[in-house]
Order: structure tokens, then C-alpha cells, then sequence
């Protein structure tokens, strides 16, 4: 069995992964010509299928032809599942956004689930400080403006945006 130093499975694992960015690169592209796309995916495809093999044994794991496909077929989401597959990854992207998406929804909850003060200020800072763009998180904040404003009761706030984040926890597993 092939084991390679660390240093030499990260370098490997970085032109693995840009190999897999070119893969979902050329999938959007319409300037090119198919003939010479369809060449560059054959060639990305070996590349996929040594590489994984690369990967496999040089992390002591057992490689399988459905990881090379799963690159074919996912690009670079399916590189980084590959990659935690090898633990060349500890998580992927998507893993990572579930997470913090996660994360976001509890602290919302831990603060719902406490008094109005000073929780209602909370919420308004975890809403300030949200990069997440979504609909959900839209309405929540309207939400917590009418309930700051007197429009909304409290009670009625907390038993509406627990819906709106139930519905927010559905499409974080639809990731």
C-alpha cells in the first residue's frame, strides 16, 4: 500500500480540487465547442478516476469506481465528498453552510424561548449580523420589527417565527 507524507497528499488534494472547479467550469461554459468540450471531459474523467485512486490509497482507503463517477456527476460537490471519504476533508461545503444554518436557527429559538427583554434585542442583532439570503430570514425580520414597533405581541411573534423557522430547518436538509 502507497502512503505518501501529508505535505505530498495536500498538494495532490489541491490539484484534485482544481481539477473538479475546471469540471464544473466547463459545464457552464457555451462559448467553447462541443467536440472540444466533450475532449476536455474525457480528459477531466481520467484525471477524476486516477486521481481518486491517487487519493484513496495514498489516505490507506479503499477507492471504488463510484468516486470517480460521483466527480463526473457532481463536479466539485462530489470532489468534497470523495475527499471526506478519504479524509482529505473533515466536512464539506454544504456540510459546513448546514452547520452554520443550524446554528442560526438555535440561537433564534434559545432566544424566542426567553423573555421579550432583552431577547427581542438579541434577535435584532443576530438578524443584523445574518449574511443568509433567504426569504425566511426576511419575514423573520419584518416580523421582529412589527412586534418592536407594538403591532405584534410578543406571544404572537414567538408562535409565528417558530413556524417560519420550522419551515427554514426544512430547506437547510434540502441542501
Amino acid at each position: 500500500m502507497i502512503f505518501l507524507k501529508a505535505k505530498e497528499r495536500s498538494s495532490i488534494g489541491r490539484i484534485w480540487s482544481y481539477t473538479c472547479y475546471i469540471f464544473d467550469q466547463l459545464k457552464e461554459r457555451k462559448d467553447l465547442p462541443n467536440d472540444f468540450k466533450e475532449d476536455l471531459f474525457a480528459t477531466l474523467s481520467v484525471i477524476a478516476w486516477n486521481g481518486t485512486k491517487l487519493l484513496a490509497f495514498s489516505n490507506g482507503k479503499e477507492w471504488t469506481p463510484e468516486d470517480s463517477y460521483l466527480i463526473d456527476e457532481k463536479g466539485y460537490d462530489g470532489y468534497e465528498k470523495v475527499a471526506v471519504k478519504y479524509n482529505h476533508l473533515e466536512e464539506t461545503s454544504k456540510d459546513k453552510e448546514k452547520k452554520r444554518l443550524r446554528l442560526f436557527a438555535n440561537k433564534f429559538y434559545d432566544y424566542l424561548n426567553g423573555m421579550r427583554a432583552p431577547n427581542r434585542t438579541f434577535i435584532h442583532e443576530l438578524l443584523l449580523g445574518c449574511k443568509i439570503k433567504d426569504s425566511i430570514i426576511t419575514e423573520l425580520t419584518d416580523l421582529t420589527e412589527k412586534v418592536t414597533m407594538g403591532a405584534l405581541t410578543w406571544d404572537s411573534y414567538v408562535e409565528e417565527a417558530k413556524l417560519k423557522l420550522k419551515i427554514f430547518e426544512s430547506s437547510i436538509e434540502r441542501l
